[in-house]
């Protein structure tokens, strides 16, 4: 089964982009949840390279294009403040093989969910997250990443900065 959340970053970055990615689930002291909550259940539609997409949310599992994926050891869900963050294990050849990628899904009211993905889009940022997480570059091309391991307030700070993140919104269907 492919990567929903890999899949989703390649697919927004056609271009030359590097994918921050995680030693273990993040937020890493934060517990797993056994269930998505019911605030963010339910179908959801968003464009993606001029395409609609549907994402359905359940209880246990994410139902999209690619099938369902339920919550395990390989697809994590924690909490962070009023946000969750989607943890899936990177299960593909390459350096990343065994790192986690991850999402976080913030309410934002009416229906709408906002999904926002770990991308440098600037080769210029590179360098100053590697120096100041401790981060690791691996691969080349399109196929770059950053593999860090921060504590949780490390973690809220690259999941704030603009530098390092990228959001689309998710429309509520149902």
């Amino acid at each position: 089964m492919k990567n929903l959340f890999l899949l989703f970053i390649v697919a927004l970055f056609s271009f030359s982009c590097t994918e921050v990615v995680f030693e273990s689930p993040q937020p890493a002291n934060a517990k797993e949840l056994k269930e998505f909550p019911a605030s963010l259940q339910g179908k959801y539609t968003f464009v993606m390279l001029n395409e609609q997409e549907v994402l359905e949310i359940s209880a246990k599992y994410i139902d999209g294009e690619d099938g369902k994926q339920f919550l395990s050891d390989s697809l994590v869900l924690k909490k962070m403040g009023d946000t969750y963050v989607i943890n899936q294990l990177i299960n593909k050849e390459g350096e990343a093989n065994g790192k986690w990628s991850a999402v976080i899904l913030e309410e934002k009211g009416c229906g709408f969910l906002k999904a926002t993905v770990f991308v440098i889009s600037e080769d210029q940022h590179v360098e100053p997250f590697k120096e100041q997480y401790g981060a690791t570059l691996v691969g080349q091309g399109q196929e770059k990443q950053l593999i860090a391991s921060p504590d949780d307030k490390q973690f809220k700070n690259i999941s704030e900065d603009k530098k390092t993140t990228l959001s689309v919104i998710l429309e509520k269907l149902e």
